[in-house]
């Protein structure tokens, strides 16, 4: 880093003094971070110091509030990068067969979706209730206004007419 100039031995007296205090004081506030990860946050931070010697008035200061903001930058990125939670080397959508033979039957979610909108309105509500888990008689009374065994007779139906549905929805494809 040292080119010889009164500047650069200036600044390498400095660092050599307060990186350990730096990369300790980081570890010791942010002890979710991974010791490599601190040593490039205070290394990018220390680099920003040199790039700024000659006009820094404080560089303890300087230091620790680029420290600061290079650890925020971190753990943004760390955030917006979203694990999948499903295999990417699946076809997105794709049906894939059961181990034991052959694939169950089934319809795509956006025709499935479709067909369920254009049930009528009471069918539409007991199936959703269903999907949610609301099958309790206080449930089905708070959310959609009947009685339990009033759900579960509309549910049959409307699990009786989707399928109906589904049957004239493939026809209609073939």
């Amino acid at each position: 880093m040292s080119d010889g100039t009164p500047r650069d031995a200036a600044f390498d007296q400095w660092c050599r003094a307060t990186y350990p205090r730096t990369l300790k004081r980081l570890l010791n506030r942010r002890r979710d971070l991974s010791v490599l990860d601190a040593q490039e946050i205070v290394q990018d931070a220390y680099h920003r110091v040199y790039q700024n010697w000659d006009r820094i008035r404080d560089p303890d200061g300087f230091v620790w509030d680029a420290t600061k903001k290079l650890t925020i930058d971190h753990w943004r990125k760390r955030k917006s990068i979203l694990e999948s939670p499903v295999d990417a080397s699946e076809a997105f959508g794709g049906k894939v067969a059961p181990i034991d033979g052959e694939p169950e039957h089934c319809v795509e979610h956006s025709n499935l979706l479709r067909l369920i909108n254009q049930l009528p309105r009471d069918y539409h509500k007991v199936l959703v209730m269903d999907a949610l888990g609301h099958t309790t008689e206080e449930q089905c009374e708070a959310l959609g206004g009947v009685k339990d065994g009033t759900a579960r007779v509309k549910l049959s139906r409307a699990r009786k007419k989707l399928e109906e549905l589904v049957k004239k929805d493939e026809e209609a494809q073939q």
